[in-house]
């Protein structure tokens, strides 16, 4: 919905600045490459409704395979992203953390 949107957009700036090194996020893909494993959110341009939340499986220079978790942390399909079509990742937020706190469980 778009107040999770929001929620994801707007929750994290304090926490991202003051964990991230910039050195290792000199371009997109390095960016990508750095946060294999992690868990993120993935907006795509022109849909401001629905975005893909799961782990970074592997990044190549036009894709990224995402392992797609749902909102009660269960493990789902693999998705294929186009990398020109990312608008946004969200990674390292409440969001995410919760799902990885529910998968830990």
């Amino acid at each position: 919905s778009e107040s999770e949107v929001k929620k994801v957009k707007n929750n994290n700036q304090s926490e991202l600045i003051n964990n991230i090194n910039l050195d290792h996020f000199s371009n997109f893909q390095t960016t990508l490459e750095n946060l294999k494993g992690e868990l993120v959110a993935i907006f795509i341009y022109g849909d401001t409704e629905n975005y893909y939340v799961g782990k970074i499986v592997d990044v190549s220079n036009k894709e990224l395979l995402l392992l797609l978790i749902n909102e009660d942390s269960h493990w789902l399909d693999l998705e294929t992203i186009n990398l020109k079509e990312v608008s946004y990742i969200g990674f390292g937020t409440k969001y995410e953390k919760g799902l990885l706190d529910n998968l830990n469980k």
